[in-house]
């Protein structure tokens, strides 16, 4: 923030920065065309969907450059399978 009154957080302007996050993935089980391991903080996350998918899981590592970080699961299900 800038100009902002003396004593009171948050008050005044936002001024404009530039933050960047860095995250890595990987699956429960091998998945075609995805190659996690070769670079471990990359943005590019791609692979190729089979015909017979499978409930797979994703993890994701997240962390930026202030030293926060964060970890999330994402759950992958064909439809009408079992969640």
């Amino acid at each position: 923030m800038v100009n902002g009154e003396e004593g009171k957080p948050w008050s005044g302007e936002p001024s404009l920065r530039k933050e960047s996050l860095q995250w890595r993935g990987w699956f429960s089980a091998p998945i075609d065309g995805y190659e996690g391991e070769v670079a471990p903080w990359h943005a590019d996350l791609q692979w190729t969907v089979p015909h017979d998918v499978v409930p797979t899981t994703l993890y994701v590592d997240v962390r930026d450059g202030r030293g926060g970080f964060d970890f999330a699961e994402l759950r992958f299900v064909a439809d009408g399978s079992d969640r």
